[in-house]
């Protein structure tokens, strides 16, 4: 495979959890601004009113799909898609399929999936998402960070608090840096000033 390439294990481990999480703190933080959120996942504003409805359909078929036993930011939004192609959380240190190459377009079609996803739980169901995140950035022990490090995961030990709000936060001064980078004007003031709020 040429060109750019990520792995299946830190896409899905790793990459989509951050790109889905993003997407659930925007849902939540802009409950009641279906238009913004819309903008956010690439919708024409007329049309983003009824795209966000939809996205109650896309919440339920996730939670149908996601594991009840602990809920949390990889079993909401990565396992599912981990075992479409064999790989489970108790064979995931064994199977060779989590160190498959991906393309970058493979890649950007899941994360932009994923953030979507992330939308609609983060939007329709935030006491769900609340309880993903809490079990999400609860301290780890030593053995977990052991088993993640097997995976060929490098993940960051040292953990501090983590609250909702501060993720909230952080996705919205996300969104506000991209579009004064990428996107002036896409925006209106007052759409601004509400994703202000959010910081």
């Amino acid at each position: 495979m040429g060109g750019y390439f990520v792995r299946l294990g830190p896409l899905f481990m790793g990459i989509v959890p951050w790109v889905a999480q993003t997407g659930a703190c925007l849902g939540l933080g802009l409950h009641g601004q279906p238009v913004i959120l819309g903008k956010l996942l690439g919708v024409d504003p007329e049309k983003a009113d009824e795209y966000v409805k939809e996205l109650e359909g896309i919440a339920r078929k996730i939670l149908a799909k996601a594991s009840t036993d602990e809920r949390s930011i990889l079993t909401l939004f990565s396992y599912p898609d981990l075992e479409a192609f064999g790989v489970y959380p108790e064979n995931m240190m064994r199977t060779k399929t989590i160190r498959r190459k991906c393309d970058s377009d493979f890649a950007a079609r899941v994360t932009d999936i994923a953030f979507s996803k992330g939308a609609a739980i983060g939007y329709y169901h935030p006491d769900i998402f609340r309880e993903c995140w809490e079990s999400t950035y609860r301290m780890r022990s030593e053995d977990e960070w052991q088993k993640w490090r097997l995976a060929g995961l490098n993940l960051q030990e040292n953990q501090t608090p983590n609250p909702l709000e501060s993720g909230i936060a952080a996705a919205a001064e996300t969104v506000l840096e991209w579009c004064d980078s990428y996107a002036p004007g896409y925006l209106l003031d007052g759409e601004i000033a509400i994703i202000k709020s959010l910081t």
